[in-house]
């Protein structure tokens, strides 16, 4: 318990110094409009939130609170609120990347495919305009802006700098020793989960709809709205049920893939591409333009335009290399990693058939689950109680019927026992076939074909090496 208090503790001062130090230079340099600056330290929040959890949150609010009033010389109500919402900025995300696409949480790792990394972006896309609304109507509170001049510059302050440098951020903290704070259990029901969902977006679209259609707030609203909407997203990130990813051996080997690091390669070298331009295109652009918000609405517009439609690009293309050409080649690896290499060694050809095989599992791309089967599948036949058919013409016939419903498999030749219904034992020639990212509706259409065709009593099925069935076909369930 202690030791958890002290971790929690050195993370906040951590991240609140980090976050300090990211803010104070910036204000001093790049004011843009009263109450707001350049944001670089804007990827702190989401990254640092999601990676740990609620110290981090802690820390970013009190960070750019400190912020405030080193900058300013003064504590007022609306700096509580703007630090209220740079604090959600790193809250939510984190109940958000917990809740969301819970099937695809690995162990220790993040961002790691072009999934995971839409993820981020639609949560970033969620947080840095929540945090634009709220730090909108504190400007507003504290310098009379109106929220309309600052709304569009607050989110691309928050989400580009997001993008550009919380990507890398969170690709490059599972590689240290830290490890990420995962989320305490909450509510799991439907009705919680809609609740959760309603809180979260319904301020944000009522915000919105006022400021495009509505009349404008005025400054003696700010403070009633602000109070609103900070209930409505605490209430919301606290109702959001949220998952924890379950341990596996898929992350470690994730870890160390050529698909981790092909994707790491890939999008850093996109990442710096992209902020490489930007920066040509401000030292270019500030020798013709003197002033700087002008400046800055500018490079702001041109990151919009220029950045977006790169990462967009970029995860087209990284679905499509996962597809040919990652994916494929990480299962290809796995099935080396789960052969038996004793086995592998005695018959390296079996081995490479048997790989090759299932290197066309994925060659279509796609990786429909994660799930591994084997089926073990008997020869001996039940009515004679003898094998009547060779291995040979055995193996002949189940690859065709494996080929009618996956697009890859491996092949083995084991022996067993087993005691049939009078006591008596019985030893066998078996088949073990393993078949990566099929569903269990395929899996059984399968092991249906294979009992008629070598008149089998059932056929032992496991998944994951965690649950197993002894099928005796669709015609004995019904």
């Amino acid at each position: 318990m202690k030791k958890t208090i002290k971790k929690n503790f050195s993370i906040i001062m951590i991240i609140g110094l980090i976050y300090f130090l990211f803010l104070v230079p910036m204000r001093r340099l790049f004011m843009l409009l009263p109450g707001t600056e350049v944001r670089p330290g804007s990827f702190i929040p989401p990254a640092a939130g999601i990676y740990f959890g609620m110290p981090a949150a802690i820390g970013v609010f009190i960070g750019n609170l400190f912020a405030d009033i080193y900058s300013y010389q003064t504590l007022d109500i609306s700096m509580f609120f703007g630090s209220l919402f740079n604090f959600f900025m790193a809250y939510i995300p984190h109940r958000l990347w917990y809740a969301l696409d819970r099937k695809n949480l690995k162990k220790d790792i993040l961002i790691f495919d072009s999934r995971s990394l839409t993820k981020y972006i639609l949560i970033l896309l969620y947080s840095s305009l929540t945090a634009a609304m709220g730090i909108s109507c504190s400007m507003l509170m504290f310098a009379d802006v109106n929220p309309k001049n600052s709304l569009i510059q607050l989110f691309l302050n928050n989400f580009e700098f997001g993008l550009i440098f919380g990507i890398i951020t969170l690709i490059l903290l599972p590689k240290s020793k830290l490890k990420p704070t995962l989320p305490k259990g909450s509510f799991h029901s439907k009705t919680t989960l809609r609740t959760a969902y309603l809180l979260l977006v319904l301020p944000l679209i009522i915000f919105i709809l006022r400021i495009i259609f509505g009349q404008d707030l005025l400054m003696s609203d700010s403070g009633l709205i602000l109070a609103l909407i900070s209930i409505c997203l605490a209430l919301g990130a606290f109702l959001l049920p949220v998952y924890q990813p379950e341990e596996n051996k898929e992350s470690e080997m994730l870890k160390t893939s050529i698909r981790l690091r092909v994707f790491i390669y890939f999008i850093t070298a996109i990442i710096l591409m992209a902020f490489v331009f930007l920066l040509i295109f401000v030292g270019f652009y500030s020798h013709i333009e003197t002033n700087i918000m002008r400046l800055w609405n500018m490079t702001y517009i041109a990151a919009g335009i220029s950045l977006n439609l790169i990462m967009l690009i970029s995860v087209i293309i990284l679905r499509n290399m996962e597809k040919k050409i990652t994916v494929p080649l990480y299962n290809l690896a796995r099935a080396f990693q789960t052969e038996d290499n004793e086995k592998t060694t005695k018959n390296e050809m079996d081995a490479f058939s048997s790989a090759i095989d299932f290197y066309s599992v994925s060659i279509e791309g796609e990786e429909n689950t994660t799930d591994e089967y084997k089926l073990y599948i008997g020869l001996t036949d039940k009515n004679a109680c003898e094998q009547l058919i060779s291995i040979e013409k055995a193996r002949a016939i189940l690859d065709h019927i494996c080929l009618d419903y996956v697009q890859g498999y491996m092949a083995d030749e084991t022996s067993g026992g087993w005691l049939d219904e009078g006591q008596n034992k019985i030893q066998e020639n078996t088949l073990v076939f393993t078949i990566f990212g099929a569903t269990d509706k395929q899996i059984h259409n399968i092991a249906d074909e294979s009992i008629v065709a070598l008149n089998q009593e059932a056929i032992l099925i496991i998944k994951n090496n965690k649950q197993h069935e002894f099928y005796k076909g669709s015609a004995s369930n019904k």
